[in-house]
């Protein structure tokens, strides 16, 4: 995750050369507002307009909801949600973590 729109333009077409998408899911049943990669616990901490702000492992399973009743912890896959937001998205197809 870059803030690539301030980056010179040679720069963003470097980028995009290079790109590979490996993984995509859906975090949120809006827009997002913010997503920001945490390296030390290897997890994406996104918001959106819906009012949420979720963790995510790299690969798209959703760790849990940051304020919700259920206590979770990065470093216990036991306690994630274990999900992705399939249970609470409408079934499109893009709910689900993938891989290219």
């Amino acid at each position: 995750i870059d803030d690539i729109p301030r980056r010179p333009k040679q720069f963003k077409e470097q980028v995009a050369q290079n790109l590979v998408l490996k993984h995509f899911f859906r975090a949120h049943t809006g827009s997002l507002l913010s997503v920001q990669y945490v390296p030390d616990l290897k997890v994406i901490v996104t918001s959106g307009v819906d009012g949420f702000v979720r963790c995510f492992s790299e690969t798209g399973f959703m760790i849990g909801t940051f304020g919700q009743a259920n206590k979770w912890d990065t470093e216990v896959e036991a306690s994630w949600a274990n999900s992705t937001l399939g249970a609470f998205l409408p079934k499109d197809g893009r709910s689900q973590p993938s891989s290219k």
